[in-house]
């Protein structure tokens, strides 16, 4: 293969895939064993950007817009970790994937939990990201208020909020440009507010 066509393959294309009669939006990238990225809550795939070109030249990387989010269709259901789970896994058959490790972001490694109990026979390896809600069965119950600030900055609706975002996200707060900031929160607000006419 010339080094311009590898190039060419290991570029982010936007898809689209039919599940369940709902189109899932997807980007794809590379090839090699599949990996799929899952977005935490108010996301989208887009948000998988500088990861997906940092995997595609080994990998194989699937970024979906899950179900309810981003450009996938929003249909009236009760969304939770089981929705998008079924989702996800009939997801992959479409797309011609038997099995993949999953990458799962907050509400993502949710969902990636979900598939390792309904789906276990579809998953390589897991790598999960800030899952909220896991704790053992040794740690202490949560006392107290619950956080607010920190809700409101994952929710990310002003751009000092987007940003306070990304300084908790990255170790390395000079990679966090003004013009990253900004399209965070439009992404945010595009993928959390945009609803099917």
């Amino acid at each position: 293969m010339s080094c311009t066509s590898a190039m060419a393959q290991n570029e982010p294309v936007k898809k689209v895939a039919t599940v369940f009669s709902y189109k899932i939006h997807y980007i794809e990238a590379g090839r090699g064993a599949p990996v799929i990225l899952l977005h935490g809550s108010g996301g989208e795939g887009a948000r998988w950007m500088p990861t997906i070109k940092g995997l595609a030249s080994e990998f194989r990387v699937i970024a979906p817009d899950q179900i309810g989010w981003g450009a996938s269709d929003k249909p009236m259901t009760v969304y939770h970790n089981g929705v998008f789970a079924e989702f996800l896994a009939r997801f992959m058959r479409e797309i011609g994937v038997p099995k993949a490790s999953l990458v799962g972001q907050s509400m993502g490694a949710g969902v990636a939990l979900q598939m390792a109990v309904s789906y276990p026979q579809l998953i390589d390896s897991m790598v999960l990201v800030n899952g909220g809600g896991f704790r053992s069965a040794s740690d202490a119950p949560r006392t107290g208020a619950p956080d607010w600030h920190a809700r409101q900055i994952s929710n990310a609706g002003t751009l000092a909020e987007s940003r306070e975002y990304l300084e908790k996200m990255y170790y390395n707060h000079s990679l966090i440009t003004d013009q990253q900031v900004e399209d965070n929160l439009v992404l945010r607000l595009r993928s959390a507010y945009t609803a099917e006419s």
